[in-house]
């Protein structure tokens, strides 16, 4: 019921969203920084544009506002809140950054050994853990407040 209620824009949003977990979850056994991206895609997918300034700073011509760190942990913060999480919020975006941008592959990529409990492992499957869990979190509280935004 909350889908036809959807407009246009929300729901082009929530295709693109669930695009994003269904890919993540059919790349999972390949590759877990692939899996980890498309996560964090699934959650920008929903933010939408950055509507917070049209206009550029004068100066140095860069878009004014919230830059997308900043946009993703307010957006998660908003539909999974949690104020001991913010800082690995921030820590899953930068993950993510650098996965995107090519500065690194997560470990499980990089060896393709079986996995041990050494900090790095512990600690990649942690943010693949909760990057999983806020996916589904931040979806379904997103696509709650769509439905009563528009009753």
């Amino acid at each position: 019921m909350m889908y036809a209620r959807l407009g246009t824009a929300d729901r082009e949003r929530l295709y693109r969203n669930c695009f994003w977990i269904q890919h993540a979850h059919r790349v999972h056994l390949y590759s877990r920084s692939a899996f980890f991206m498309a996560l964090i895609t699934a959650i920008e997918a929903l933010i939408g544009e950055n509507e917070t300034s049209p206009k550029p700073c004068p100066t140095c011509k860069r878009p004014v506002g919230a830059g997308p760190t900043k946009r993703f942990v307010e957006f998660v913060e908003q539909f999974a809140p949690g104020g001991e999480m913010k800082e690995r919020r921030r820590q899953l975006y930068a993950m993510r950054s650098t996965l995107s941008h090519g500065g690194t592959l997560l470990r499980s990529d990089r060896r393709r050994d079986f996995m041990t409990l050494n900090p790095e492992d512990s600690s990649e499957l942690g943010h693949i853990g909760i990057a999983n869990g806020i996916v589904r979190v931040t979806t379904v509280n997103w696509l709650i407040s769509r439905g009563e935004l528009s009753a």
